[in-house]
């Protein structure tokens, strides 16, 4: 299948996954809409150097970041970014240049999530594996996504970088994800930033996991998969592409995407050989 075709002939399809995003984030609905759309469109509503996403980890009771952003740091493993998720409507920055109460509030979350990765070791060894996540927290950062970005004068930008840079994480606006949406360009391999069997790109796995009709994976689904004792904890994603693959579900727009691809049926995204394509 040719995941480039969304960006040439089946260009409507993000096109229009595109409008029906910008007509939610103008209405003021529960933000459990908002972020089921994430979910289900996950692979097009991060940026490029973001391989997956996972909805609603539980790290402990009602610690539960609405997202864990999965990219990689090459031979230190995987990184993640939780994500903690207001609504459009959430001003972040008052006109004094203080924090909002939406603001204090997803402050607070990442707070709790911080105090909990800094007293649990184990625990964030077992859900973050990476390289060297038994020895410290480098490897996950934070980012709080509330409001939008029409209305806000330069000086409340200002004020929101300075909160951001004291606070140690990233404050974006809902037109972030309308931003990756609008620039999105699919691509025919994932190519991770890391060692990788050869064998496995010749067999379409690479390819596989490419799937621009990827979904968040779930909390259930992504602790199954990092508590695997076949894990391997360098070169994640292409040591463990295999596994990862198997994780991924994909949203009701593949079988649209399959059936024009295909001439009318549905197609599987199960890996096929494809013409070898260097890391290099």
């Amino acid at each position: 299948m040719n995941w480039c075709d969304l960006n040439t002939s089946h260009k409507d399809i993000p096109a229009k996954l595109l409008d029906e995003w910008t007509a939610l984030v103008a209405t003021d609905v529960e933000e459990e809409c908002y972020h089921q759309f994430i979910a289900q469109n996950s692979t097009m509503c991060w940026p490029h150097d973001v391989f997956f996403a996972i909805s609603k980890l539980e790290l402990s009771g009602a610690l539960v970041p609405d997202f864990v952003l999965v990219s990689e740091k090459g031979s230190l493993g995987l990184e993640y970014t939780l994500v903690e998720i207001e609504k459009p409507s959430t001003s972040t920055i008052t006109k004094a240049g203080n924090p909002s109460a939406g603001l204090t509030h997803a402050e607070k979350q990442v707070r709790d999530w911080k105090s909990w990765i800094h007293t649990h070791s184990q625990d964030v060894s077992r859900l973050f594996p990476s390289k060297f996540s038994h020895e410290s927290a480098a490897h996950i950062k934070f980012l709080v996504i509330a409001g939008r970005r029409d209305g806000t004068s330069d000086k409340q930008e200002l004020e929101k970088f300075k909160v951001s840079a004291d606070r140690q994480y990233d404050i974006r606006s809902f037109d972030f994800i309308t931003d990756n949406l609008r620039s999105f360009r699919a691509r025919d391999h994932c190519i991770p930033n890391s060692d990788s069997d050869q064998a496995d790109w010749a067999a379409g796995y690479f390819h596989q996991f490419a799937n621009p009709f990827n979904m968040a994976v779930s909390n259930l689904e992504w602790k199954a998969f990092a508590s695997s004792p076949n894990l391997i904890r360098s070169h994640m994603i292409g040591r463990n592409i295999r596994a990862l693959n198997s994780l991924m579900k994909q949203n009701p727009l593949f079988d649209e995407f399959s059936k024009r691809q295909s001439g009318g049926s549905r197609v599987s995204s199960a890996p096929q050989s494809v013409d070898h394509v260097s890391t290099k």
